[in-house]
């Protein structure tokens, strides 16, 4: 509410020019969501093999008592 009220009265925006410059930081939030997204998958991915990997180690190192 209060961003509307700024683009408004503080930029002087018309309401169709307020509501494109929303649309606009809508779709440029989501484009960064979606990147910093697919990052977090990756990192989640690696950690996860490497777990794996630990865990096998561990298991191999029981049974070779």
């Amino acid at each position: 509410m209060l961003r509307i009220k700024s683009l408004l009265y503080d930029e002087r925006l018309t309401l169709e020019g307020a509501k494109k410059r929303l649309r606009n930081e809508s779709r440029a939030n989501q484009m960064e969501l979606g990147l910093r997204g697919a990052a977090l998958e990756g990192a989640l991915r690696r950690l996860r093999e490497r777990l794996r990997a630990l865990r096998d180690r561990l298991a191999a190192g029981r049974q070779g008592r």
